[in-house]
């Protein structure tokens, strides 16, 4: 992974946590748009990028919460969804976070090759 793609993943992570501050959950999309279409990086090095920083950032936030409340909601939801342990239910939360990530990465990524200027 290049330097260029790892800042991209950490600029994401930051800026999605601050958008989801003040903003709702499908914010991250419009952030990583925003970065990657700033940052250009080829489509599938963008999804990667966008799915990282994403995830990251919706794993760290998970972790914390439900450290918060000793495991209490995701115990209860993980019932509710039939999954053997609580942890899986902070991976399902990250999960969505990285595709939602990487979709707006993507689509950057692949707006980014189409509007660029031919040599």
């Amino acid at each position: 992974m290049s330097l260029k793609t790892i800042s991209v993943i950490l600029i994401t992570a930051l800026l999605s946590y601050v958008a989801l501050l003040f903003l709702p959950w499908w914010s991250d999309i419009v952030v990583t748009f925003i970065i990657i279409f700033t940052l250009p990086l080829r489509p599938l090095k963008a999804f990667i990028a966008g799915a990282l920083g994403v995830g990251i950032c919706w794993t760290v936030l998970a972790f914390i919460a439900d450290y918060g409340n000793e495991h209490i909601l995701s115990t209860k939801m993980s019932a509710l969804f039939q999954l053997p342990r609580y942890w899986l239910m902070i991976a399902a939360t990250s999960l969505i976070g990285c595709i939602t990530g990487g979709l707006g990465g993507l689509a950057a990524g692949i707006l980014r090759n189409r509007t660029k200027q031919p040599d």
